[in-house]
């Protein structure tokens, strides 16, 4: 059986794969609950009855490279060696949690955010995750049929908001889209009213006050100006497909029709961008999903 793992700055999700690529017994733990991996690791599979696990594949909210890691909103690091522990011994694997979900999402059901234009995965097609933090990865077909997952850091590049936002202070997509940053685009745009954690400023949202909608108005630009500036950055033809926790609770409360349209943005590309669709996925698992059909 191979353990696999979804870890954010949040939470943490793992799962059991059998030899026949089903997964099963997910279950969800918070990261700030667990001293580190290896600890929660043993947590979720005493929990789950201590089954034999002879590989390890996990999916981390942050940058890996040569075959060492860490979580960007959180405390824990990662190395080959720590995760064998789980595994005894066996084979391993460690990336970014957003190369997992873009191959999760081809084993998802995507939702268009505008009319009916789905993914072509026969093209690059890039998925940003917004969580915690903000993140992204574009997958890739090869002449093979096959596709390569390539981790991308979309989320610290620099967010244009001229004419959004009064201020001169340069910010990055995560500083002020991501679920740490939502605070501070309220406090930067003049919300008095959203200034708290997420979930207030998603419940101030629900309330659909003028207030209420014009920062969904806001925050509607703002992303739609990331996103496509990361889809013509990535060469994403294949679309856009938007996952992660944030994202199912925010992106209804905002108004599509803006998000759409400001993601054309105008210029000599706007024709190349007409034809990208943006799509959601919100399956819990899909980062998941992705690592039970990777070969480790």
């Amino acid at each position: 059986m191979r353990l696999i793992a979804d870890i954010g700055g949040t939470h943490a999700r793992f799962g059991i794969v059998d030899g026949q690529g089903t997964l099963s017994r997910v279950r969800k733990l918070r990261t700030a609950d667990h001293v580190s991996f290896t600890e929660a690791a043993r947590s979720y599979l005493s929990a789950n009855g201590l089954p034999n696990v002879t590989s390890v594949a996990v999916a981390i909210a942050g940058p890996v490279s040569g075959g060492t890691g860490r979580l960007v909103n959180g405390p824990w690091h990662f190395d080959l060696a720590t995760l064998r522990d789980p595994a005894d011994g066996g084979k391993v694997r460690l990336l970014n949690d957003l190369q997992a979900a873009a191959l999760g999402t081809r084993h998802c059901d995507p939702v268009p955010l505008a009319g009916d234009c789905l993914p072509d995965h026969q093209r690059p097609v890039l998925t940003i995750g917004v969580g915690t933090g903000i993140g992204g990865s574009l997958l890739v077909p090869d002449r093979s049929g096959d596709q390569i997952t390539v981790a991308t850091e979309i989320g610290h590049g620099l967010l244009s908001t001229r004419g959004l936002l009064e201020t001169d202070v340069p910010f990055s997509a995560e500083a002020l889209l991501s679920g740490t940053g939502l605070p501070q685009l309220c406090r930067i745009a003049g919300f008095r009213e959203g200034t708290g954690s997420a979930p207030e400023i998603i419940e101030f949202l629900r309330q659909a006050t003028p207030s209420a909608l014009r920062l969904g108005q806001l925050y509607a630009h703002l992303f739609a100006r990331f996103a496509a500036t990361a889809a013509l950055t990535t060469g994403a033809t294949g679309g856009v497909i938007i996952v992660g926790g944030l994202a199912q609770r925010l992106f209804p409360l905002l108004p599509t029709a803006t998000l759409v349209s400001a993601f054309h943005l105008p210029g000599p590309m706007q024709d190349w961008l007409r034809d990208v669709s943006i799509c959601q996925v919100t399956d819990d698992d899909v980062a998941l999903k992705g690592l039970a059909g990777m070969p480790i």
